[in-house]
């Protein structure tokens, strides 16, 4: 049998911890590993970014109040019509409409809405917005008549155009959540909290996503400008609806009721 040869010491090496020194093979090995593991991580940081999905730019300033003066209106939907500052082309309507809602997931009561239509108010609120439109969500008791007395501004004037009926085909969301009080506003997971949006009276919206990256965004409305609450088992859907196209101002508006959707849950 050959005898066995002795090891050399350095070949021997053992970590004990209380000596707080690691053997210099060890150290080298755990050095070059820690070296990757880090590089490894960077570029996955760097990378994966990239890979994901980049959502809508919408916002919501939650804790940002703004004091706003305009006309406040109920139909088609309750909104505050502010007259846009500085020359502007003709193309463009003289006065930006807002929508409005109450704070959380509850649209503005219709007798809120009642007492205010066709008067100049003032109010208190947050601002949510995407690229095209915006949303106010109004501080409960925050709405005052503005008493301009003799000097009462003109009613403002928005040019409104029926394109007729039409069949559309595209993803049914809270229009609230679309426009910033999530980010993203639109997908499954977001599906229960746009249903209590919908049921708290808050106008559901039609988005058609369109080559290029472009949305065509319909704000939809039941007959009589009443809110369609029912539409809400709907939400966060594809679905095909029929109804009465209208531009009001810079707004796509979609007149329907449920006997004119076809579509359903996913």
């Amino acid at each position: 049998m050959k005898p066995i040869e002795p090891r050399d010491d350095k070949d021997q090496e053992f970590f004990i911890g209380w000596e707080q020194k690691v053997p210099p093979r060890q150290k080298k090995f755990l050095y070059n590993r820690l070296i990757g593991i880090f590089t490894f991580a960077f570029l996955v940081a760097i990378l994966l970014p990239a890979l994901q999905v980049h959502y809508s730019q919408s916002f919501h300033y939650k804790n940002r109040l703004v004091n706003l003066e305009g006309y406040f209106t109920k139909n088609p939907l309750p909104s505050l019509l502010v007259k846009r500052p500085g020359g502007i082309g003709e193309e463009i309507p003289s006065y930006s409409i807002y929508y409005l809602s109450y704070p959380q997931k509850r649209a503005i009561p219709l007798e809120v809405a009642d007492m205010y239509d066709s008067q100049w108010v003032s109010l208190r609120g947050t601002l949510l917005f995407n690229q095209s439109d915006t949303m106010i969500e109004v501080q409960p008791r925050s709405i005052d008549v503005i008493n301009y007395y003799e000097n009462t501004p003109p009613r403002p004037i928005i040019p409104e155009k029926s394109l007729g009926i039409h069949e559309l085909k595209g993803e049914l969301l809270a229009s609230k959540t679309y426009l910033g009080a999530t980010n993203p506003g639109y997908g499954k997971a977001l599906r229960a909290s746009s249903v209590l949006h919908v049921t708290g009276g808050i106008a559901p919206m039609l988005v058609i996503n369109l080559p290029e990256d472009t949305t065509h965004e319909f704000i939809l409305i039941g007959e009589n400008n009443i809110p369609i609450e029912a539409i809400a088992p709907y939400v966060g859907t594809e679905v095909k609806i029929k109804g009465e196209v209208i531009v009001w101002g810079d707004k796509l508006v979609l007149k329907t009721n449920l006997t004119m959707i076809n579509g359903g849950q996913s």
